[in-house]
């Protein structure tokens, strides 16, 4: 899922009493305010996933780069 803004999702399965899956909740925490601090304090900050694509920085550029 994309929302073309920062943030960070969490989701969890709803189960009945019998443990079958009746759905999913899922919330989402927005991260622009991390980023936007960031670049106010004129930092270079970058958060990357385990496959080293950059998801959160402090420059607008390096978003969804992958590190080399």
């Amino acid at each position: 899922m994309t929302t073309n803004s920062p943030g960070y999702f969490i989701a969890t399965p709803v189960l009945s009493l019998l443990k079958e899956v009746l759905g999913v909740v899922a919330i989402k925490v927005d991260l622009t305010e991390i980023e936007l601090g960031w670049q106010t304090a004129g930092e270079n900050i970058f958060v990357t996933n385990q496959e080293g694509i950059v998801l959160l920085a402090s420059n607008n550029a390096w978003h969804y780069k992958m590190l080399r």
